[in-house]
């Protein structure tokens, strides 16, 4: 599990490699991504994918990292348990990443 720490109000981010076996993969087929929180959707839908979004996949240019800007969305501060979800036309109902324990200061 990873564990991170997003201070409220900063812009402070979050780095997350997407692996498979160890190896980070190629992120260009990404559809859309979603942080479970809980029991709140954060959607890269709603919330923006690209540079400077909430969601970025593209700054690294697929090289399987994930950029997650988490301090301006007014989390409520505590631990939580977040899932990553991620979307590609191969995976249209998407497939749950990884877990992480995020701090919200």
């Amino acid at each position: 599990m990873i564990n991170e720490v997003v201070h409220n109000g900063r812009d402070n981010a979050i780095w997350v490699g997407v692996r498979v076996a160890r190896e980070l993969i190629d992120l260009t087929e990404v559809t859309k991504m979603e942080l479970l929180m809980n029991d709140q959707v954060y959607s890269s839908e709603v919330f923006g994918s690209g540079e400077a979004q909430v969601f970025d996949w593209t700054q690294t240019q697929g090289t399987g990292v994930l950029i997650l800007r988490l301090g301006n969305l007014s989390i409520p501060v505590g631990f939580y348990n977040a899932k990553l979800v991620i979307y590609s036309v191969d995976n249209p109902n998407g497939v749950i990443w990884d877990t992480m324990r995020i701090r919200f200061k």
